[in-house]
C-alpha cells in the first residue's frame, strides 16, 4: 500500500513543506473522505510503521526509556501540583 502510493504521499509532504497546504486542512480533508480512500489508508499504514519503529527503539534502548520516564515524571508532578488547592494565609 505504501509503495503503491509513495509518489502521492511525497507530493502531499512536499506541499506541506512548501506551505501550499496547511497540515490541519489536509488532515481534515483526508479524514472527511471515505475511510476506503487509498491515500488515507497509505498514510495510516505509514503511521503504523513509524509507531512500530519507535516502539522497537524504545524497547531496545535503555537510555531512551530512562529519559522518557524522567520527563514523564516531571510532567506528572507538574500536573499534580496544578491540581492542588493551595491557600496562602
Amino acid at each position: 500500500m505504501i509503495k503503491l502510493h509513495w509518489y502521492d504521499m511525497m507530493r502531499v509532504v512536499l506541499s506541506i513543506k512548501a506551505g501550499k497546504v496547511m497540515p490541519s486542512t489536509l488532515l481534515r480533508k483526508l479524514s472527511s473522505y471515505s475511510k476506503k480512500n487509498r491515500l488515507y489508508q497509505a498514510f495510516l499504514e505509514l503511521g503504523k510503521v513509524v509507531r512500530t519503529m519507535f516502539l522497537l527503539e524504545y524497547i531496545s534502548n535503555a537510555r531512551m526509556r530512562q529519559e522518557i520516564t524522567a520527563i514523564t515524571n516531571i510532567v506528572e508532578k507538574y500536573h499534580h501540583f496544578q491540581g492542588l488547592d493551595i491557600f496562602w494565609p
